[in-house]
């Protein structure tokens, strides 16, 4: 859970990574297949830009509408059903992605989110101490976790996963994956205003809908990082020239 409370500051406003957004090295193609699972679900035979089609079989064009975050690595994406959408859109939805193997929403109270609007000129330290402290005050409501068979460091991002949700079901077996949806009902901890608790039990409410909207594909291969030379005699130029 320590990833994610560390991340959620930073990434909690950028409601952009959230929308329409997919890996730029997928080129676009219009060939489009799905295969269908053992329970009817439906899931695609691989990664397309163009068109995609949901575990309950709708199948959409990706240019039509900003509200679906996918990264090829992950071998899944999310579409932002309208509660959680208009959740984005004010400032009172946040999510962290933990790539290529999870993604995690959280609800934010308004109170929380101007003290965290304030952190921005604090330290990291002071950051890293509010992040703790408003970790009870945020409400981590849906998440969606890849766990590739005899994958070490998956199997670590899915303890951490079920650690933050009380209830973790698997909706799909795939592609040498198991593909699970984690959730959270109970938000009695948090004080929220009339208002608040009827944004958020709407989002609650939609959690059905979310997860036939969740999309499945093959996991692209994430590029390893190479770097040339080694960190303590290496040249670069700073942007004033100098060497």
């Amino acid at each position: 859970m320590k990833k994610l409370l560390c991340v959620f500051l930073t990434l909690s406003l950028c409601t952009a990574a959230f929308s329409g957004c997919a890996s730029d090295e997928v080129q676009s193609t219009s060939e489009h297949t799905v295969s269908t699972l053992d329970d009817g679900a439906q899931v695609n035979d691989a990664f397309n830009t163009e068109v995609m089609t949901t575990l309950d079989g709708t199948t959409f064009l990706l240019g039509d509408h900003d509200n679906w975050f996918a990264q090829s690595e992950m071998g899944f994406g999310i579409t932002n059903t309208e509660p959680v959408l208009a959740g984005l859109n004010n400032g009172e939805v946040g999510g962290s992605v933990i790539s290529p193997y999870a993604v995690t929403l959280f609800y934010i109270p308004k109170d929380v989110s101007n003290k965290m609007m304030e952190a921005e000129n604090l330290s990291e330290e002071e950051q890293e101490a509010l992040s703790a402290e408003l970790s009870n005050e945020i409400f981590f409501f849906t998440g969606v976790c890849r766990l590739p068979k005899n994958d070490k460091k998956a199997e670590e991002v899915y303890t951490e996963f079920t650690s933050i949700y009380s209830n973790v079901e698997k909706i799909a077996t795939a592609f040498d994956s198991d593909y699970y949806l984690g959730y959270n009902d109970d938000y009695s901890s948090l004080v929220l205003t009339d208002e608040e608790k009827s944004n958020l039990n709407a989002i609650i409410e939609d959690r059905e809908n979310f997860k036939n909207k969740i999309f499945i594909f093959p996991a692209s291969e994430v590029p390893e990082s190479n770097f040339a030379g080694s960190f303590t005699n290496f040249e670069t130029t700073l942007l004033t020239g100098e060497t």
